[in-house]
């Protein structure tokens, strides 16, 4: 997960554009909150313990209501 940047362009509204992969924001892209300050949305929480060489993979998957 991570966050993308919207503005406000008179005549068309508001588009969001994810510099991380350098795409205008569309389909893929799931909002799943929204604030003026990237401090006011936590992240989803969690901890993970393990060795130094251990891998964790974490997936997400969305069904439409």
């Amino acid at each position: 997960t991570h966050a993308w940047a919207e503005v406000y362009l008179p005549g068309a509204g508001w588009k969001g554009f994810d510099p991380t992969s350098g795409e205008v924001v569309g389909g893929d892209h799931i909002a799943v909150a929204v604030a003026r300050l990237p401090e006011s949305v936590p992240p989803i929480a969690g901890s993970f313990f393990g060795s130094a060489k251990a891998n964790l993979d974490v997936g997400v998957w969305v069904t439409q209501c």
